[in-house]
């Protein structure tokens, strides 16, 4: 999939580096990640991927989001 979004993004590269060094801000891509086990997710990055982030001075970010089962009834009992 990562592989595929670089394919999508090759025409755009240049324009992408131009308007972040314009505003001076950094590129990242982001990454969330939602278990549904208590088994640690095993995440990795293609080799390609990581190479085209260094590249071009891209940040690579991973979220794992974690919530508690009852996290969604404490939100419904706020709610009311």
């Amino acid at each position: 999939m990562l592989s595929e979004l670089l394919a999508r993004m090759a025409p755009g590269e240049q324009k992408l580096q131009q308007i972040c060094a314009e505003l001076r801000v950094e590129a990242t891509l982001a990454c969330a990640v939602e278990p549904k086990s208590s088994l640690t997710p095993n995440i990795f990055f293609p080799r390609d991927v990581i190479r085209w982030a260094a590249s071009h001075n891209i940040d690579l970010d991973v979220d794992v989001m974690l919530w508690e089962e009852d996290d969604d009834d404490a939100s419904e009992v706020e709610s009311r």
